[in-house]
């Protein structure tokens, strides 16, 4: 599903985006970000890459990362983990 030029892999996702563009445009929440990547590295090894869905600020300066699911994968799962282990973020869920 497409929606501003952006691919979304739902069509809950494409909503969620929406939403978040309201709230935005509001100034509710500031520099929504889709799909940031990160790289997980432990030492020099690189282990793989995170795909968040969304990414975005609070008004209290607060970062938050987002993730629609409609199942959490065993991968998905790992992922989480190391980025709370590595960057000390943790994922928002919100089901589809």
């Amino acid at each position: 599903m497409k929606c501003d030029g952006i691919t979304f892999d739902s069509a809950a996702e494409a909503r969620r985006y929406e939403a978040l563009r309201l709230l935005e445009a509001a100034g509710a929440i500031r520099d929504l970000r889709v799909h940031t990547r990160w790289t997980l590295r432990i030492r020099d090894c690189r282990i793989c890459v995170y795909e968040c869905d969304f990414e975005y600020w609070t008004r209290d300066g607060e970062q938050v990362v987002e993730d629609v699911k409609g199942f959490r994968t065993r991968e998905y799962k790992i992922k989480r983990e190391l980025m709370r282990a590595l960057y000390d973020i943790n994922i928002c869920e919100l089901q589809a």
